[in-house]
């Protein structure tokens, strides 16, 4: 990377919550959940901390470096 902080050869593509949720859904899919994960870039051995911050602190979704969606593929309508 340009910062040279890890060792990294290739293209990386960041993603907004918008755009990604407009791709899943132009993808035919329908957005079930989303959560972010990694508040911070480098965890200096805080992995526990990290961890909780993913469970409890999704209000800062927006903030955190991982983008996270399950989604569904819709279908046809079920036969009745």
């Amino acid at each position: 990377t340009g910062l040279g902080v890890r060792p990294f050869e290739g293209h990386e593509n960041f993603s907004t919550w918008h755009s990604l949720r407009r791709f899943v859904i132009r993808s035919g899919a329908q957005v079930i959940r989303e959560e972010g994960l990694h508040l911070f870039p480098f965890h200096f051995g805080a992995h526990g901390f990290s961890r909780w911050l993913d469970r409890r602190a999704q209000s800062l979704r927006a903030a955190m470096i991982n983008l996270c969606v399950l989604a569904r593929k819709r279908g046809p309508a079920p036969a009745i």
